[in-house]
């Protein structure tokens, strides 16, 4: 009889994780569709592509809160960011890294021993974001600054950018015009910081790209206009262009105007 019992109490702990998993799954469709603007200027083929990798990003990583909890919801929106960078690609994933870590805020690193608002470390395979600073880039979607996307264009690089590691989804041509382009841009803003991309984004070829990446969502038009060629590798590099969702996401809210 007590096998009986076991078995009833193994299937319905199944049938609870399973509903638990469903109303998961809910939750972050729903989060998603609530506060990804991007996600809005898609077609709705781009949409479910869209879905489909923030999706398994969720699925497949490992997710730890140092002195926090993490939630569905909190999945769900590093898991957009993510599908917002990867969904031109022919490969959308990032396959060295397996963990995101988010604290609530600013965090001291151990390896720099300075505050970090995110960084990643490719040799254990971890993106680390503060939750609060992750919150604020989207919060100001204009300003060219943006945790998440910054952080995920550096484990971007890390997997198929990195000049130590060859050439990754991109053809060796592509690659190497950008790390050229990337070190004319490099030279350029270290005898003029103020140009547009900051004095930061002049540190190395990898915050270049990562700089480059959020000013590439965030700020499009004047990337493009004082940056053509810049902005036209992006366009390849990630088999996309902010400039088009843009444009259709302003059609879709527009609609039809009552003469």
């Amino acid at each position: 009889m007590w096998i009986g019992v076991l078995l009833l109490a193994i299937i319905g702990y199944g049938i609870s994780r399973s509903a638990k998993g469903r109303r998961e799954q809910k939750l972050r469709d729903l989060t998603i569709r609530r506060y990804v603007l991007f996600r809005s200027g898609l077609d709705p083929a781009g949409q479910a592509r869209f879905d489909r990798i923030a999706h398994r990003f969720t699925d497949d990583m490992e997710w730890t809160g140092i002195g926090m909890a993490v939630m569905p919801e909190m999945k769900a929106m590093i898991s957009a960011c993510a599908a917002q960078l990867l969904l031109g690609l022919r490969e959308p994933m990032l396959d060295r890294f397996r963990t995101i870590r988010l604290y609530k805020d600013a965090y001291r690193s151990h390896s720099t021993g300075r505050m970090h608002q995110g960084d990643v470390r490719p040799s254990i395979g971890t993106i680390t974001i503060s939750w609060w600073h992750f919150l604020h880039g989207y919060k100001e979607p204009v300003d060219g600054e943006n945790v998440g996307l910054h952080e995920m264009a550096h484990a971007l690089w890390f997997d198929h950018l990195y000049p130590e590691d060859g050439v990754g989804i991109w053809p060796k041509t592509l690659h190497d015009d950008w790390l050229q382009l990337a070190d004319v841009e490099i030279a350029l803003l270290r005898k003029d910081p103020k140009r547009l991309l900051g004095s930061y984004a002049a540190t190395n070829q990898a915050e270049f790209f990562a700089v480059s990446i959020e000013f590439f969502f965030e700020r499009p038009v004047e990337l493009k206009m004082h940056h053509p060629a810049l902005y036209a590798r992006l366009v390849e590099l990630l088999g996309q262009d902010p400039l088009n969702h843009v444009a259709q996401a302003a059609a879709d809210h527009d609609g039809p105007t009552n003469s």
